[in-house]
C-alpha cells in the first residue's frame, strides 16, 4: 500500500501517493517533497518558510579573527554581545566579567542554545585555539550567526593586560556539606532533570531544570548565598555564570555534582 502524504501550501491541501489522479489544474509535489507555490494566493513568507525552503547557503564562510583585550574589551560592551567562556568549569573560576560558561564539548549546542538569546553577537574565550572550528559550527548549526571574534591569548592576555576579573568560586561535595552545616541561608539550587532529581536530591535543595532556569531567574532569592548543583559539575557551571551574571548574592558552582555527593556517601532523598 503506497502512503498518503499531506501538504498544506497557504490555504490549498495536497494528496500526493494516494493513487488516484490529480484534480484538474492541479501542480504536482516536488520530488524533495516541499510544496510548489501556485497563483496569486500563495500566502507570504511565515515563520516555517525556512524549514520549507531550507537555509541560506552560506558560501566560503570567515574564519572569526583572535582580537587583543582592548579590542575584545570594547566589543564586549555593546548591549548585543555575550561573552561565552568555552573552558571547562575549573578553569572559569577566573573569568571575564559577565561571561557565560559553556565548555567546548559535545553537550556545548544543546546549553549554548539554552542560554543564548537568538541574535546574541558572541565574543568567544577559548581553552585553546583548536576549539574554534567545533564551536564555530555547532553556533551554526543551532542557528547563531558565527562568533565576533576570539580573545588571542586567552584569559593569560586578558588577565596581564590589568583588566578586571570575576570569580565564581568552586566547592567539592565536601564544601558543600560543611557550608549547608554552618549556613542556614545558603540554598542549593538543583539544575538536573526532572527523573535525575526523583531518583535522589539533597533534602532541602530547590529544584529547576537547566532548560527552564532561563525563564525563571527571579523565582531565585536575589541575595541569599546560592549552591548550583547538577550531576558532574557542567551543566551546573552553565547556570551558575548566568545565575551570577544576572543576580548580586553570592554563587557557587559543586564540581562533582550529586554523583560525587553520593560517591562520598552523603545522604539523599527522593521525591
Amino acid at each position: 500500500m503506497s502512503a498518503r502524504i499531506s501538504i498544506r501550501v497557504g490555504k490549498r491541501l495536497r494528496t500526493a501517493g494516494s493513487g488516484r489522479a490529480p484534480a484538474p489544474n492541479s501542480r504536482p509535489v516536488a520530488d524533495h517533497r516541499q510544496p510548489v507555490a501556485e497563483g496569486p494566493d500563495r500566502l507570504g513568507p511565515t515563520v516555517r518558510d525556512p524549514y520549507l525552503v531550507g537555509p541560506e547557503r552560506l558560501g566560503v564562510l570567515a574564519e572569526p579573527p583572535a582580537i587583543q583585550p582592548d579590542d575584545f574589551a570594547r566589543l564586549s560592551r555593546r548591549d548585543d554581545t555575550l561573552v561565552v567562556d568555552c573552558r571547562s568549569p575549573e578553569a572559569f573560576t577566573a573569568h571575564i566579567p559577565g561571561a557565560l560558561n559553556v565548555a567546548a564539548g559535545t553537550a556545548f549546542s544543546t546549553w549554548a542554545g539554552t542560554v543564548l538569546p537568538e541574535n546574541a553577537r558572541i565574543l568567544l574565550v577559548l581553552e585553546q585555539p583548536g576549539d574554534l572550528e567545533d564551536i564555530k559550527w555547532q553556533l551554526l548549526r543551532i542557528g547563531y550567526n558565527l562568533p565576533e571574534a576570539w580573545l588571542a591569548g586567552g584569559m593569560l592576555a586578558w588577565r596581564t593586560s590589568g583588566r578586571d576579573i570575576e570569580i565564581l568560586p568552586q566547592w567539592t561535595v565536601h564544601e558543600l556539606r560543611q557550608a549547608l552545616a554552618q549556613d542556614r541561608d545558603l540554598t542549593i539550587l538543583d539544575v538536573r532533570q526532572p527523573a535525575e532529581w526523583s531518583e535522589g536530591h539533597i533534602t532541602g535543595a530547590r529544584h529547576i531544570s537547566g532548560g527552564e532556569l532561563p525563564k525563571r531567574l527571579d523565582e531565585i532569592p536575589d541575595k541569599r548565598p546560592l549552591a548550583v548543583i547538577c550531576g558532574s559539575g557542567y551543566r551546573s557551571s552553565v547556570m551558575a555564570s548566568l545565575l551570577q551574571r544576572h543576580r548580586r548574592g553570592p554563587v557557587f558552582n559543586v564540581l562533582g555534582g550529586m554523583t560525587g555527593w553520593q560517591s562520598a556517601g552523603y545522604a539523599t532523598e527522593a521525591a
